[in-house]
Order: structure tokens, then sequence, then C-alpha cells
């Protein structure tokens, strides 16, 4: 989410900074095999099922692999099954997998050299692919509103977040013919209708709603659509008011705290680009401030977050997912804040980059590593998604090691991850649990 003029400031950055150089470099890799062969385009609507994508003998989640429609392979007993329901599951990460790959290249090219400019021409033909065939994808066998790619309206919005992404920045770089503009004006004005049609409030899912909306309005130059969204009853602004509390955590919780962030601080940078800046205003900013912290006052020991309601158990807050939220949300709000929200947000990093290696997890709003490797990895800063690449941050890494310093001479914190035995208070408004002992399971402060 940027324009022209900022597109040209941010290739100089990158070409100054080993680490943003270090991340260009893997995301040209990490395009190498979609710039040398198109991929699958899914002739189906992704479809909800009790018991696709799951292997029918443990229960264990099916690998996504965007190179294969058909069979299904099970990490845990190496079986590789097949059926429609699987197919209908594994086109649901398609989709999104497609979309958020297009703005990937896109960004490659922008920001890359003249040998970029075939990820260029590799975005427009995924542009163009889903132009010809939106239409054609049912706008029914729904579950949560309505969709024509997926489900759930939710999933279509985080979908259209990427596809008007990649228009965008192959529009700011000069690299968007008129064809391709057009077909993506029909695709983005028909999903707007779909999206527009159900608001659902307060929830977690209606800040991608907003999001997507506000892409929109920014590509079509919609003044009255980017005032409803941003600025709407249930629009983004008023997300960020009524649902972060005062200690900054979302209010249905952890496990969505970090969904709706992501969705939060996408709509934020569109709307930016509409002129109502979230950082320009202390308010929004000192909410987004403690927003960005507030996982940290609630991890426990092991750098997991509660299994609090449906969350799953043993969710590592080091998955690059999250890391690249906060890294973006850093890079946004600085390290010169009124208070020292965004010092500890830096130090949060460098503790999380710190910590050991975790299973990495499938997350819809972010598949750059998708298929997923079993064998835990650290999590590396150079090896974060496209979105860091325009946004990422150029902190000096002694200033992150201080800001570390600071925080672990503060006393006991989430960040001491290797003394799971000191108190860790769990500070969020709807529960207070304090832990003495390492987390062996997770309880539920309501059972």
């Amino acid at each position: 989410m940027v324009t022209a003029e900022e597109l040209a400031a941010r290739a100089e950055v990158v070409n100054g900074s080993a680490d943003l150089w270090a991340l260009l470099a893997h995301l040209r890799a990490s395009a190498a095999p979609i710039v040398q062969r198109m991929p699958i385009i899914p002739d189906q609507k992704a479809l909800l099922t009790t018991d696709g994508g799951f292997c029918p003998e443990d229960g264990t989640a099916l690998t996504f692999d965007p190179w294969n429609p058909t069979d299904h392979r099970c990490p845990e007993c190496r079986k590789v099954w097949r059926g429609e329901r699987h197919d209908w599951s594994w086109a649901r990460y398609q989709h999104l997998w497609l979309a958020e790959r297009a703005a990937h290249l896109a960004t490659l090219a922008a920001l890359g050299g003249p040998e970029d400019r075939s990820a260029a021409a590799r975005a427009r033909d995924i542009l163009n692919a889903y132009a010809e065939r939106y239409w054609r994808y049912p706008n029914r066998d729904n579950v949560l509103g309505p969709s024509r790619l997926f489900f759930s309206t939710y999933l279509e919005s985080v979908w259209v977040c990427n596809y008007v992404a990649a228009a965008t920045v192959l529009r700011a770089s000069g690299q968007l013919d008129d064809a391709t503009a057009r077909a993506v004006n029909q695709v983005t004005e028909e999903a707007a209708t779909v999206i527009g049609d159900y608001d659902e409030s307060f929830s977690n899912r209606q800040t991608w709603n907003n999001a997507a909306l506000t892409a929109v309005a920014v590509w079509f130059e919609d003044e009255e659509l980017a005032q409803r969204v941003i600025e709407g009853d249930t629009g983004l602004i008023a997300h960020l008011v009524r649902g972060y509390g005062r200690d900054g955590m979302w209010y249905e919780g952890e496990n969505y705290h970090l969904f709706a962030l992501r969705g939060l601080l996408t709509g934020a940078g569109w709307a930016r680009l509409a002129g109502v800046d979230f950082v320009a205003d202390e308010r929004l900013a000192t909410r987004m401030r403690l927003a960005l912290g507030a996982s940290a006052l609630t991890a426990l020991p092991d750098f997991t977050f509660p299994a609090r309601k449906d969350s799953r158990f043993g969710m590592s807050l080091a998955q690059p997912a999250y890391v690249e939220l906060w890294e973006i949300g850093l890079a946004r709000l600085g390290m010169r804040d009124t208070g020292n929200e965004m010092r500890d947000v830096a130090a949060w990093l460098h503790a999380l980059y710190a910590t050991p290696s975790a299973p990495r997890e499938l997350s819809e709003s972010y598949l750059h590593d998708a298929p997923i490797d079993r064998i835990p990895h650290p999590v590396s800063r150079i090896s974060l998604g496209a979105r860091c690449a325009p946004q990422q941050g150029t902190v000096c890494q002694s200033r992150v090691r201080a800001a570390w310093g600071r925080a672990r001479a503060s006393g006991p914190s989430a960040f001491d991850a290797a003394r799971g035995e000191r108190l860790l208070a769990s500070r969020s408004r709807h529960w207070t649990v304090r832990h003495a002992r390492p987390f062996l399971v997770s309880l539920d402060a309501g059972t």
C-alpha cells in the first residue's frame, strides 16, 4: 500500500540496508518457481466440510501443497489422501496463496531490478486468470456470509486485500497494462458488492471486511465508500477504539487479537492512502501501540499464547505471520513514541527472534512459507513475507538490543522464556490468572 514516489524512495532504502537487501533476495528466490511456471488456479470454490483437509485416521490437518491439488499428505502418518472434500479444503488455501503470491511478485518487480520484470508479468497473469473465472465461482454453499471463492465473507476479504495490493503496486511502478487494469476493475467491483452486503459488526472478521473495502475505495478513488468503512459505526476506527481495551487486547481474546490486528494494520495502510493516517492521530496511534504490545503481556513462558476459548493449544508467538505483524507495526509507529510501548515491541521482537525453533502453522492471512517445512527452524527478519519489503524498518540492532536489555532489567516478564518458573501475570481485562510454574496445561479461568 504505497505510492509511486514511496516505491522509488523505498527501493533506495532497500539498496542501502543489508537486512532489506537479504529479504529482497529471499523474495526473489521464493518467487522463482512461480515465475518459471504458472501456478494452478482452482476450478472450484472452497467449501467447508467436517472432514475435508484432515487425516481420516488421526485427525491431523493435511499438508497444503500449492503444486498438488489432488494428493494430500498427512504430516503424521505420511499417508496420502484423495477425494473432493480434501480438494475443496485445498482450494481454500490455494485461492489465498495465489492472491498473496501476486502481491509478492508485484513487490519484487517494483523493488527489484530489470531481472525481476518477469515477476510483474506473472503477477498480471494471476490477476487476469481470476478476472476470467471470478463469475464462474457460485455465491452459494456459504457458512458465514456471501462469497464466491470461499465459504465465508472474511476469506474473500483477505483475498481481495492481496489481489488489489498486487494491482496497486504494479500500477504505482508503471507495470500494469490497461487490459489488466480493466480486468481488476471488474473483479474488484463485484467482490466489493459481495463483501459490502455482509456487515459483521464488531467481529474480528469485520476488521478484514473493512480492510478489503478500504482497498477497493482506494483503487476506485471512492471517497464515500472510504468514509463509510473507515469512519462508520462499524468501520476501522470504531474497531480500533471500541474493539481494543485500555490494555490493548482485542475483546475476543488472544487468538482473535492477532488476526484482527493484522486486518487492522492492513486496513490502516489503505486508509492512509485514502487520506486518513492513523499514526498522525495521537489517540489512534496510542491505541495501536497498546494493541501491538498486548500479546507480550499475556504470553506464557514458552512464548505461546493462552489457549482460551477456541484457541489451539501451544501456538507459538514466534510464527512468521505474527513476527511480520510486529515488524510492520514497529516500522509504521517507529521507536519515538511518547511512552515505552514501541520500545517494548522492539524488545519483544528481539526476544522472539532469539527463541528456540517452533513448528510453523498454516495461516489464512500468511501463506508465504507454503508448503510448510515440518522441521522447526528459527524465524528470521530476512525470510518474512513480501509485505515487509515495502514497510519493514531499518532499526539499528544495537537499539533493539538496548530495548531488550531494559525489558530484562525491569523484572519478571513475558520475555523471560528461559525462566518459566518466574511469575507471569496474564493481565487481560477479561481474565486475571497468575502462574508460578512452567505451563504443562493451559486452563481456562472459566472452567
